[in-house]
């Protein structure tokens, strides 16, 4: 379905592309994924459309001899993409999981321009890029110093969230486990120098850490790519790095009972402890125990009793290292990528989080203008910044972002569904650069991306492919 110019008044679509080009409108990236445009789609694998968790995946184009995603199947021609198993010349195109073409999209099941090819042709182009970017890893990680510039911890994200959604590929399709922990080795290996850099460990090596070094936030976020990286049947490359980080990690957090971990030296933010949980869960579960199970409670215990904004039902997103109370407002940005990692710790917990999210941070302004989730709360409207991307009409587009894995974590199909009905918005968007390279209140856009920035097409790889992580090591 085509809401352009049905739902979005070409008025208000000018008024938006002039704003970002303008600069008048941030394109900040968030703390978080820095998804400049927040757009992210529902269903868990690149390689077919998993209704809700329901059915499984529809294997993509592959190589017969290999099994893995071919890297021949992009954009070819002007009349419409084919894949390597797809017949090329046609007026559009044809695969397993759908492309866009000149003609509309055809997905598996051979419906036109619905939300599901959206989402599947969405998922493919970042495979396809991701994979291009890698064949030369030195190459991707000199165009993120560049580019990530002005993004809150800069290319490490780019790094990590692209490893992520290798893995929820490799869950997704069996059959590609093996070129997902290829790709996200190369990953792993830049985040490694990445991270040894902003923590300076013990003779600048992570794997000589004897505490965490009040450095939650980068060392959880690589301790995640880590965990993931053995729960799709990863070698033992990363093991000693692996071993030290969740040994640090763990010892903080029993001697903390259940306290937030600092994110870095001087501020402690709930998120990052969140990450860090997780990670200790996937360790937990590739080494066939359950040592970290008590730390996960008494924290998720201590939130609930500690943190909480009374009125919203939800947790600060910044807690003061000295009462241990909320310093700082529940927002969005924050928000929105917990709850697509609270699943992988608490369902439960999560749903009830999330219901209250809904409650406070929902926004819907009808079926002929914009719906998203907020980034403050109501009553504190205060603007934007480098963590909550652009906000319009009080939406954020970072806390939109990971909303939709949000939604998808938590099956809300009634909102994941009404997000993804303004996917053209960005698109037009990012159309409007005209081909051209800009600037947005200092940061660099580039239309090659789809979400105008990499780091952007970085979040959104791992939002559009989220997977439940527990109960997926390797068989």
């Amino acid at each position: 379905m085509t809401i352009f110019p049905r739902y979005i008044p070409q008025v208000l679509i000018a008024l938006l592309i002039a704003i970002i080009l303008s600069g008048q409108w941030s394109a900040g990236g968030s703390a978080y994924g820095g998804l400049a445009y927040g757009a992210t789609v529902y269903d868990g694998s690149v390689y077919g459309a998993t209704a809700y968790g329901k059915g499984p995946p529809v294997p993509a184009a592959s190589s017969k001899k290999t099994g893995q995603p071919s890297k021949e199947a992009g954009v070819k021609g002007a009349k419409g993409a084919t894949s390597a198993t797809s017949a090329k010349g046609t007026k559009g195109a044809t695969s397993a999981i759908g492309a866009i073409g000149a003609k509309g999209a055809t997905g598996a099941t051979g419906a036109k321009d619905t939300t599901e090819a959206r989402v599947a042709a969405i998922r493919h182009r970042l495979l396809i890029q991701f994979d291009n970017y890698l064949q030369n890893p030195k190459g991707y990680a000199d165009r993120l110093e560049q580019e990530c510039q002005g993004f809150p911890r800069k290319d490490v994200l780019a790094t990590i969230f692209p490893s992520l959604a290798y893995t929820n590929l490799a869950i997704g399709d069996q059959k590609s486990r093996a070129h997902a922990r290829l790709q996200a080795a190369k990953l792993i290996d830049l985040a490694i120098l990445q991270v040894t850099a902003q923590v300076e460990p013990p003779n600048g090596r992570l794997e000589n850490l004897r505490t965490y070094q009040k450095q939650a936030a980068y060392l959880g976020m690589l301790n995640l790519a880590l965990g993931c990286y053995r729960m799709i049947g990863g070698d033992n490359r990363f093991e000693a790095i692996h071993q030290r980080i969740t040994e640090s990690l763990g010892k903080a957090l029993a001697e903390e009972n259940g306290r937030v971990l600092y994110s870095f030296p001087d501020l402690q933010r709930p998120l990052d402890t969140i990450v860090c949980l997780v990670s200790l869960r996937l360790h937990d579960q590739w080494a066939g125990e359950s040592r970290f199970d008590k730390v996960i409670r008494q924290h998720l215990s201590w939130i609930r009793q500690n943190t909480l904004d009374k009125r919203l039902q939800l947790p600060y997103s910044i807690i003061d290292p000295v009462t241990g109370r909320g310093r700082d407002l529940a927002r969005g940005s924050d928000l929105s990528f917990q709850l697509c990692l609270l699943p992988h710790l608490d369902y439960d917990y999560a749903v009830q989080d999330y219901k209250h999210y809904v409650q406070a941070f929902w926004l819907d302004y009808g079926a002929d203008s914009l719906a998203g989730f907020r980034e403050w709360p109501m009553g504190a409207d205060r603007g934007h910044d480098a963590d909550s991307g652009p906000i319009y009409q009080r939406i954020g587009l970072c806390a939109t972002g990971f909303g939709l894995g949000a939604a998808t974590a938590l099956k809300d199909k009634k909102r994941f569904e009404r997000l993804c009905e303004q996917f053209p918005l960005l698109e037009a968007i990012v159309a409007g650069l005209g081909g051209q390279k800009r600037r947005a209140a200092g940061i660099p856009l580039d239309p090659r991306c789809y979400t105008g920035s990499l780091l952007g097409d970085a979040a959104l790889f791992y939002v559009i492919t989220w997977q439940p992580w527990i109960n997926h090591a390797p068989k």
